[in-house]
């Protein structure tokens, strides 16, 4: 059975999730429906982006992925798209978020899907749902679209080398329910490059030298202290040991958290010093 997931910026208390997924399944019953998230920031792609990297390693191959934000870019025509990034099927528009979640840089096709004549829904809906029913039926992209390279700029890239490759730029891609924040630094990079030698990871004048290897090793750092580690999807997280319980009334569930600690917001830098 094909898997098709949504996200959107919609909120749950409207009528367009719901919509959206009763067209899905009139177009084809035969698929399972994945709610993502629909509590993005409004029109903040590069959010969906990130969220969208950090949950691509647990869906299998051909799932297809509906992402239903920013559906007017400024200073351009909104257009339809569809692309297969690392076995996985994604429609969105012409915003930046194929480009952003094509986070390694492979080589990708990408079309414009035709918006279905009569779709009078100012969100493309019935092009959205009949795009994704296609693909769930075995259609092929050049099935569904016309071949494009107007897919827009990315939010974020791989974090890049200064000062003769000792130092190294990337930045905030997403902050989580927790406050954690996560970065753009992938384990691969430091498999290749960034553990062969001492470094210092630095995120407003804060710093640490040490990547811990799973959530039991937090019994070694000092209370409200920072601590880093590569989440379930490989990108360095940081975060503050025990931030809930030290920060917020007991029994309060939801952590401040290192961001709002911090100060950290989406796009800061975090450096990382080869020392």
């Amino acid at each position: 059975m094909s898997i098709i997931t949504l996200t959107s910026d919609y909120g749950l208390r409207d009528h367009f999730v719901a919509s959206l997924k009763s067209l899905i399944y009139q177009h084809y019953e035969n698929c399972r429906i994945i709610d993502i998230s629909h509590q993005i920031s409004t029109f903040k792609v590069a959010e969906a982006a990130a969220l969208h990297l950090l949950c691509k390693p647990f869906f299998p191959e051909k799932s297809i992925h509906l992402i239903c934000i920013n559906e007017n870019p400024p200073n351009s025509t909104a257009k339809i798209l569809c692309s297969m990034v690392e076995g996985q099927y994604y429609i969105s528009f012409n915003n930046g978020f194929i480009p952003s979640i094509n986070f390694f840089s492979t080589p990708v096709k990408v079309v414009e899907i035709p918006v279905n004549s009569g779709d009078r829904h100012t969100w493309k809906a019935q092009t959205l749902a009949k795009a994704a029913a296609s693909l769930a039926r075995g259609a092929s992209l050049t099935d569904i679209g016309i071949e494009t390279q107007d897919i827009g700029t990315p939010f974020f890239q791989q974090p890049f080398a200064k000062n003769s490759g000792q130092l190294f730029v990337g930045q905030v891609i997403f902050i989580d329910e927790y406050g954690n924040v996560v970065t753009n630094f992938h384990k691969k990079l430091f498999e290749k490059i960034l553990l062969k030698s001492p470094f210092e990871i630095i995120i407003r004048n804060h710093a640490t030298k040490k990547i811990i290897g799973s959530y039991e090793e937090l019994s070694s750092i000092n209370e409200s202290e920072m601590f880093a580690i590569f989440n379930a999807s490989g990108f360095l997280e940081l975060g503050l040991k025990n931030s809930a319980n030290t920060h917020q009334p007991k029994g309060y569930a939801k952590s401040i958290g290192i961001s709002s600690l911090f100060g950290i917001k989406h796009n800061d830098l975090v450096n990382i010093h080869l020392i």
